[in-house]
């Protein structure tokens, strides 16, 4: 193990670009994988910061004739389906 060890290095020594070129690798590899897991850990696995989170919905409207399509319905259908519905605490919008 000790002399693949100082065969590595010998070699790097005398091939300096190639090291440089290895060692920027894996900077960008481990810096983007850090950028995405923080993203990820930020959008995705942490909890909303509003109590009870977890019952927030979304609503969008699916086209039948296309499966696996769904829209985001307009303002009049969402107040046509506040009106009609009662198994929401609170209902509101925004627009993307």
């Amino acid at each position: 193990m000790l002399s693949a060890l100082s065969q590595a290095w010998a070699s790097w020594k005398t091939a300096p670009g190639v090291a440089l070129l290895a060692v920027a690798a894996f900077a960008v590899g481990i810096g983007s994988a850090t950028a995405i897991f923080t993203v990820v850990n930020g959008v995705l696995l942490r909890p909303l910061p509003y109590p009870d989170g977890e019952r927030f919905v979304s609503l969008y409207r699916v086209n039948t004739t296309e499966p696996g399509t769904t829209y985001t319905m307009s303002v009049p259908e969402l107040q046509d389906y506040q009106q009609q519905t009662t198994s929401f605490d609170a209902f509101g919008w925004f627009r993307t």
